[in-house]
């Protein structure tokens, strides 16, 4: 006869979260998309990741092993990787240097050294611990992104580096907007001032490529706001063509059939340039009291990662 007990609900869930069922539970764990193209024991340890998550509805640190074990398998990867591409074997060498092996050979979309020295120093702490600690659901989002750095060690660099290299020319083009402001007009009509606007992504799988680009707005700094002050980010908004074309201080985005969607201009000298240039005054002195800067750079994410996650599937 089975004595044992049938697991238990982590009552966590429900006092930290107000998760109340299993269902509502399942709705907050990412699901985790690996590439076909990917080493099959990769796979095996991904599903095993993914298990943990839904398993933790009954024990809360789960997770924590999930986290664990993502940590394990990106380096398991790069190792088994390097394997395939040069046929020997990484053997005792550090993880940093295989790091940087992937790094220098652009096997990366994110190529910021910062990032995977923080992945290192994340797997040192949970391979040698202290102390007792454990991160709960705040560990989803690093565990998803680990898997994306497996994704990106399957696509095809060339393609990548011609990504980036036109993700830069981009840049070049777009600088004078942060700076000075710029004019948006779309295709229906719509104008309005901006005093930012970055790349989010480009997906050049597909024939035309897709560029992903988000601006925002100019906006009534709050009179009343105090250093320190926790304030709502406002709204971001998105514009995609397949074309971007450059002249005279005039940037074009184009369908792929040539058809104009939107415009991006700079501000006129004048009056209205000497508003922007005022309203930019305050809104520097703005975010540097809150800290309104590094809040909207986060939402960078929000909006580059679903669209890699859409690339690594194609």
């Amino acid at each position: 006869m089975n004595t044992m007990n049938s697991p238990k609900v982590d009552e966590k869930w429900e006092l930290l979260f107000q998760l109340n069922s299993y269902a509502a539970f399942a709705n907050i764990v990412p699901n985790i998309f690996i590439k076909s193209t990917v080493h099959v024991d990769i796979q095996s340890h991904v599903r095993i990741i993914q298990n943990l998550m839904y398993a933790a509805y009954y024990e809360y640190e789960f997770v924590d092993v999930a986290y664990t074990q993502a940590l394990l398998t990106v380096e398991m990867a790069l190792r088994i990787r390097f394997k395939d591409i040069t046929g020997e074997a990484w053997g005792r060498r550090s993880l940093q240097k295989l790091i940087a092996w992937f790094l220098e050979r652009h096997y990366f979309e994110i190529e910021h050294p910062e990032l995977y020295e923080h992945l290192r120093w994340s797997r040192n702490f949970k391979m040698h611990p202290e102390m007792h600690s454990f991160g709960g659901p705040t560990y989803f989002h690093p565990i998803v992104s680990f898997i994306d750095l497996i994704n990106d060690l399957y696509e095809d660099v060339e393609l990548r580096q011609e990504r980036h290299r036109e993700i830069k020319r981009i840049i070049e083009f777009i600088a004078p907007f942060n700076e000075r402001g710029a004019i948006v007009k779309t295709k229906d009509g719509r104008e309005v001032v901006i005093y930012w606007i970055i790349v989010d992504f480009l997906n050049n799988k597909v024939h035309p490529p897709r560029i992903s680009l988000t601006y925002r707005t100019t906006f009534v700094i709050p009179a009343d706001y105090q250093p320190g002050h926790c304030v709502l980010n406002q709204p971001a908004y998105s514009l995609d063509c397949n074309k971007l074309t450059y002249s005279n201080g005039l940037l074009s985005g184009l369908s792929g059939h040539d058809e104009p969607l939107f415009t991006i201009s700079e501000i006129p000298e004048g009056s209205q340039r000497d508003k922007f240039g005022d309203w930019r005054q305050q809104y520097d002195q703005y975010s540097a009291a809150t800290m309104y800067h590094i809040s909207i750079a986060h939402d960078y994410a929000n909006r580059f990662l679903p669209l890699l996650r859409e690339f690594h599937k194609m």
